[in-house]
């Protein structure tokens, strides 16, 4: 299936249509809120910047990320080692 509209909403609640234990998300930009929103969800996801690689992400779009990847159990952010869109 392709999605393109409400996205964030699909990705917060289709969960409750199967059983699944784990999400993982590859962006090629995500902001620091719908990051923050993945505590909300019941099981373990993995969030991958892609855009930017892991040497062109802004310094203060990075440090948002380390602050939520310290407060969140669920969730663990990692960047790519190359440009993803």
């Amino acid at each position: 299936m392709l999605f393109y509209e409400n996205l964030e909403e699909i990705v917060f609640h289709r969960h409750e249509m199967f059983d699944v234990d784990e999400m993982i998300v590859v962006s090629g930009y995500l902001g620091p809120k719908p990051v923050g929103r993945l505590k909300e969800l019941p099981f373990k996801t993995s969030v991958i910047y892609g855009m930017y690689g892991s040497n062109s992400i802004s310094e203060r779009l990075h440090t948002s990320l380390l602050s939520l990847n310290d407060h969140m159990d669920n969730t663990e952010i990692h960047y790519s080692n190359f440009p993803v869109h």
